[in-house]
């Protein structure tokens, strides 16, 4: 791996921890609605080629969401 690379990598690993640990924080600091091993609601929503898929449906797997947004 060259330097710059590997640089490149421990600064993304960085700001990932700080945000992480900015966003614990927080949640324990607000008393968050959320706690670890609590059940979420529901949703759903389309995919791209239009089928309705719920949470739900992917029960007793590991989920991770991303939000995304260009602005």
């Amino acid at each position: 791996m060259s330097r710059k690379a590997l640089r490149l990598t421990a600064a993304l690993s960085v700001l990932i921890l700080a945000v992480a640990f900015t966003a614990l924080h927080a949640n324990a600091r607000e008393g968050s609605a959320y706690k670890v091993g609590d059940k979420i609601a529901d949703f759903s929503f389309k995919t791209d080629q239009g089928k309705r898929v719920r949470l739900s449906d992917y029960k007793g797997k590991i989920v991770v969401l991303n939000f995304f947004a260009t602005w």
